[in-house]
């Protein structure tokens, strides 16, 4: 049996998401993304983006940072 308030706290908390997400800039949620989504490490960001690994780790940790405010 499906629980509707939990299906409703799920749609609510990807909405959530999504719109914390949109607060990001760009280059901010594609790092996001491809590190918690996609799995990708630091080091392979950076070749992706052309970033140094030091900076795509700093990008990620204040973006994260953002997401939890």
């Amino acid at each position: 049996m499906i629980d509707l308030c939990e299906e409703d706290s799920d749609q609510s908390e990807i909405i959530s998401l999504k719109n914390a997400l949109q607060m990001l800039t760009e280059e901010e949620r594609t790092i996001i993304l491809l590190s918690y989504t996609a799995g990708y490490s630091s080091k392979e960001i950076g070749k992706i983006m052309h970033l140094k690994d030091s900076t795509v780790r700093s990008k990620l940790m204040r973006s994260t940072e953002k997401l939890r405010k």
